[in-house]
């Protein structure tokens, strides 16, 4: 027995690939580092800094690049991130040393904060009503936690079979797979409303996200030391001086009112479930 799909999914297979991806690279370094260690003379410190760097580099642009993908296009977005994906990740796989690997792991953190929230908002554009919009955001908060599940198996096979190098030479066919389909099958939306672009509000809110990261990494990894005292401090004061800055801007990150839009609440209450698992 034959159970029709939604033509309406079948173009966002693209985005959809793009979060398995994300995830999958979160997690697919993990087994990886003795090797990286022994190959590029990595001391524990920089194997830390080249897990929490693409960390750092996908959360503290996350509300930016979705405030930028609704005035920009969410395609457009898509497009980008996947391209810049795949040459950091095959860039990767060629470094030298341990410096050159934290910076394309970075590069790879704001390639998926470029593609995330692009993929949920064509997701919320291609199912406008309320019902099939829970359904999208399931399938979405879902693939990306089996992909994070997926990543130590699919890194362990890869580091077995081709060494660590492989483990980022993966995501060069999954982005250009990604590139294409989007270009060829995805139609772009934006969101009519937004027209310019908040630059004071979007600088502030990346300084403020990635200070209070940086903060609760260090934590993890120092203790509360005096520094992560004082990132934190700094970061409340950013957080503070945001609101303060968007209840006097003309044109806010977020709409007035918008809080108070449930399918908007629901994709962004998915959107933190997965940055805190990262």
């Amino acid at each position: 027995m034959k159970f029709p799909i939604d033509k309406r999914w079948r173009p966002m297979a693209f985005p959809l690939l793009a979060v398995g991806i994300i995830a999958v690279d979160d997690t697919v370094l993990d087994l990886a580092l003795p090797s990286i260690s022994r190959d590029l003379g990595a001391s524990t410190e920089e194997l830390q800094w080249a897990i929490n760097a693409y960390v750092l580099a996908f959360a503290g642009p996350l509300v930016a690049s979705g405030t930028l993908a609704d005035r920009l296009g969410h395609k457009r977005m898509l497009l980008i991130g996947s391209a810049l994906f795949g040459l950091a990740s095959f860039a990767a796989s060629l470094a030298s040393s341990t410096a050159m690997l934290i910076g394309l792991r970075a590069a790879q953190g704001l390639a998926g904060a470029i593609l995330l929230p692009a993929t949920l908002a064509l997701l919320r554009a291609t199912f406008p009503a309320a019902h099939e919009r829970t359904v999208a955001i399931g399938v979405w908060s879902a693939l990306f936690s089996v992909g994070a599940m997926l990543g130590p198996l699919v890194g362990g096979a890869l580091l077995e079979a081709y060494g660590w190098r492989s483990v980022f030479l993966i995501n060069v066919p999954i982005a250009l797979l990604t590139f294409a389909g989007t270009a060829l099958f995805v139609r772009e939306s934006r969101t009519p409303e937004s027209a310019a672009i908040p630059y004071h509000g979007l600088l502030i809110a990346v300084a403020a996200v990635v200070t209070l990261v940086y903060a609760i990494t260090a934590a993890g990894a120092r203790g509360f030391s005096g520094l992560v005292i004082a990132t934190v401090a700094a970061s409340a004061l950013l957080f503070a001086g945001l609101v303060v800055q968007q209840r006097r801007s003309p044109d806010p990150l977020l709409p007035p009112g918008l809080l108070k839009n449930r399918s908007f609440t629901g994709a962004s209450s998915a959107m933190a479930i997965t940055v805190f698992a990262l």
